[in-house]
């Protein structure tokens, strides 16, 4: 990536707030991890559920055909008599649990606040061919081809990489404005590049015969 004067689009500077770097850190994590996440969850579930379902039946096969003839009576309290009886402690469990997983998430995320050093400045260049930040001594480029999906959110502009992320919040701008046509300005280079880099796999996957090449469609 040329960085260059020339090439470069545009400069901006802002002080990193360690709550806000820490939402866009975990949020990039769980995109990170969404698609094996999500199919691991599902065959958790279908899994859940098919074995409470043979679980249910079994008790009942239990209560009508065994323990009926062991007890000596004709009838026994049906299975959702009980489960009825249960029900109230089972969500007071599901609640507990769901407390639980809220506070465990709260004290990650605060763990990760106390480790982001605060009033450090972030300076973000961008170029034709993509972006360098440098907060401190740590400084990351990304090439528009390394991008995966820039998202426009209502405080910050995030651009995402298959395992690196960086952002631009609003208050980097002058306004609303100057944020929204920042952004905008920013998904066309990303578009652009995407356009080229087509052209140019194109133009190597073309025979030596001197065929002309269409551009590819975006």
């Amino acid at each position: 990536m040329r960085q260059d004067a020339q090439n470069r689009i545009m400069s901006l500077s802002f002080k990193r707030l360690p709550e806000e770097q820490a939402d866009v850190l975990l949020g990039a994590g769980r995109r990170f991890l969404t698609g094996a996440g999500t199919k691991r969850g599902r065959n958790i579930l279908v899994g859940a559920v098919a074995f409470g379902i043979m679980v249910g039946l079994g008790m009942e096969i239990y209560r009508r055909f065994v323990l009926s003839p062991l007890l000596g009576v004709d009838e026994v309290t049906p299975l959702n008599i009980i489960i009825l009886q249960l029900l109230p402690f089972l969500i007071l469990l599901a609640a507990l649990i769901f407390a639980m997983s809220r506070q465990g998430n709260r004290r990650q995320r605060q763990a990760l606040i106390d480790r982001i050093e605060p009033d450090i400045f972030i300076d973000i260049d961008i170029f034709r061919d993509g972006l360098r930040s440098t907060a401190g001594a740590l400084t990351m480029t990304m090439d528009w081809a390394a991008v995966r999906s820039i998202d426009v959110r209502a405080d910050r502009i995030e651009f995402e990489g298959e395992t690196l992320t960086a952002y631009i919040p609003k208050r980097s701008f002058a306004d609303r404005q100057a944020f929204e046509a920042a952004a905008a300005q920013l998904r066309t280079l990303w578009l652009d590049a995407a356009h080229r880099r087509g052209l140019a796999q194109a133009e190597r996957a073309a025979p030596e015969s001197g065929r002309e090449v269409s551009p590819p469609r975006h």
